[in-house]
């Protein structure tokens, strides 16, 4: 392999790096600075760990540790990537139970049951929504979300709230005032949360170009950098078990040090 370790993968941002990123935005040097002080911060955190990071794969020493990683170890760092943003995560998803669950059945269906499904083996596109189940969730799951905020059943939180009525009538205006002193049950109410709104894309420029030192020069901080080293630990780890479970959902033989590094 020349380029790329050829499996079918779209590398990506990792959520590994959103805890060091939220660390290094409260540092005593940075907390009160402006948003583009905490950028540049970052941003020289994660050129030190990206060299890092190439200096360990030309050496070949990422291929060596894959040798002696097991696929339990790497399952179970990647698992705790996972859990690590679950605050975050269960905080948001609470916003819209249904819309949180529909995702997960999503997911369950087009990773672990459709290819279990006896008549639909024989069609070749069970494969690739096995494969690329998790875009195809959250794909099918912000249709829905767009569908419905179009509609009107999943409300605009931003919208400005409508004008009080006129009415002289003490039985309506009794029974406004009753529905707005009961809490609605957050469990239920499927409007507080999951609105979709496409105008900020459709509003946004075709074509923006990104250029160097756009937010400013970055910064070095030893803390910041210490932080996102212990990111990129566990970015490794997250990408060696993407490799490994790429190369069996594709049926690609079992990645070697060198395809790794």
């Amino acid at each position: 392999v020349i380029f790329g370790n050829r499996l079918p993968l779209i590398q990506g941002g990792t959520f590994s790096f959103l805890g060091p990123a939220f660390a290094t935005m409260t540092l005593p040097e940075l907390i009160d600075q402006p948003w583009q002080a905490k950028i540049n911060a970052i941003q020289g955190a994660v050129i030190v760990g990206a060299l890092c990071e190439m200096v360990l794969a030309a050496t070949g020493l990422i291929g060596f540790i894959a040798l002696i990683v097991s696929p339990i170890s790497l399952a179970v760092t990647v698992s705790l990537v996972g859990l690590g943003l679950f605050g975050a995560g269960a905080a948001q998803a609470a916003d819209n139970w249904w819309l949180a669950a529909l995702v997960i059945v999503l997911l369950v269906f087009f990773s672990q049951i459709i290819r279990r499904i006896k008549f639909l083996e024989k069609y070749q596109a069970v494969k690739y929504l096995s494969m690329f189940s998790v875009i195809i969730s959250v794909i099918v799951a912000w249709a829905i979300a767009a569908i419905l905020s179009a509609a009107g059943v999943i409300e605009n939180p931003n919208a400005a709230p409508l004008p009080p009525s006129n009415t002289t009538d003490a039985t309506a205006t009794a029974a406004e005032n009753a529905t707005a002193a009961t809490p609605s049950d957050p469990f239920w109410d499927y409007k507080i949360g999951g609105y979709t709104d496409i105008s900020p894309a459709l509003n946004a420029p075709w074509i923006r170009w990104p250029y160097p030192l756009q937010f400013g020069t970055p910064t070095f901080y030893p803390a910041a950098i210490v932080v996102f080293l212990a990111g990129y630990a566990a970015s490794i780890a997250e990408s060696l078990g993407d490799y490994y479970a790429a190369a069996r959902f594709s049926g690609a033989p079992v990645p070697t040090s060198e395809v790794i590094n």
